[in-house]
């Protein structure tokens, strides 16, 4: 964050993005996925989560930050922001479905109480998702229209 706000130029800003990004390793390294069996899957499969959602919750703080100080081309910034947070969505469905692979196997899902957490982390994966699909379809289309549309903002950013 300091080093964003000491650059100047643009072309820090890959630089800064991978450093961001290298930030969320040590949690994804060394967390519980690290231990246990299948390990190596596990950890790989956090580290897409982690930067999956890094990029998805940093990509919306930087387009409320940008409509906040006034930023123009709200309608580009959004279907762009949309297209990344679609492929953050889909990057972490598929590694949260593989990791919970690792650590419940199949015929365990409907016995224990992890197993239910992830039945209904599944369940909750489907709505967000389609919520998403839903908001984002409208949100994108009106700010399209009206890239003035304060309203339409809003609800996009309050349903991320």
């Amino acid at each position: 964050g300091l080093g964003c706000r000491l650059v100047l130029r643009h072309r820090w800003t890959p630089l800064l993005l991978v450093l961001a990004v290298a930030s969320l390793m040590p949690r994804a390294v060394t967390g519980h996925s690290s231990a246990g069996g299948s390990h190596d899957l596990a950890t790989n499969s956090l580290v897409l989560h982690l930067v999956a959602v890094g990029l998805w919750a940093g990509g919306l703080a930087a387009l409320v930050l940008h409509t906040v100080r006034g930023g123009g081309h709200l309608d580009l910034a959004t279907r762009r922001f949309s297209a990344l947070a679609a492929a953050g969505f889909v990057v972490m469905a598929v590694s949260g479905v593989v990791n919970a692979a690792v650590r419940v196997p199949l015929g365990q899902v409907f016995d224990g109480a992890y197993g239910f957490v992830v039945l209904a982390k599944g369940m909750a994966l489907v709505v967000v998702g389609w919520l998403g699909w839903r908001q984002r379809t409208v949100a994108v289309t009106a700010l399209a229209a009206d890239p003035a549309d304060r309203r339409a903002f809003t609800r996009l950013a309050v349903v991320e």
